[in-house]
């Protein structure tokens, strides 16, 4: 599959709009495996915790993982230059509800967030009844500001988490080395 036509349809069922020279401008610039790249949107702590999100999301296997293809650094600059102001803020309240129940569940600080402990605080959100996913879809398709405080903040935790795991995933399978690894499957 062509790789712009893979990240329009992406964008597509995303629901956003944005240029595919902007798309692969971020996926070549966050592919360089640089170190000390700049965040843009996240703060350090934060870009840690995402860099921990993704590596639970796509962790390494048989072929590259998410932190190989640096695609912290793409869900920073997507945040950044995708979302709207109101989603911006929503992300970033979102990642504090996220941090609130990991210090409550690790009494840690957020400086002490790891792979592992994300990956146990995921499995709790995430692992659902068929009944509280069904709850979850829609208190994220609501509208936000009609809701009550409890449901706020369960609803910026969900469009956190989402937010994180649509960006890695739209980078990891529009990244050249993931669509060359499938091509060479296929074959």
């Amino acid at each position: 599959m062509d790789r712009r036509i893979a990240i329009k349809n992406i964008l597509a069922t995303l629901g956003l709009t944005v240029s595919t020279s902007t798309i692969i401008g971020f996926l070549e610039s966050c592919s360089d495996n640089k170190v000390a790249e700049v965040s843009v949107f996240f703060d350090k702590t934060e870009i840690y915790l995402i860099d921990c999100l993704v590596d639970v999301f796509l962790p390494r296997t048989s072929i590259v993982g998410g932190k190989d293809l640096n695609l912290t650094q793409f869900v920073d600059k997507m945040c950044a230059n995708v979302l709207t102001i109101q989603k911006q803020k929503e992300i970033k309240l979102g990642l504090n509800e996220f941090l609130k129940k990991f210090e409550q569940k690790f009494n840690k600080e957020a400086s002490e967030v790891s792979v592992d402990t994300c990956e146990i605080l995921l499995d709790i959100c995430l692992n659902i009844s068929k009944e509280k996913e069904v709850e979850v879809f829609k208190l994220l398709e609501s509208d936000y500001s009609s809701l009550s405080k409890h449901s706020k903040s369960k609803c910026l935790l969900y469009r956190f988490l989402t937010t994180v795991r649509e960006f890695s995933f739209l980078g990891y399978f529009t990244s050249e080395i993931i669509i060359k690894t499938e091509k060479s499957l296929l074959s």
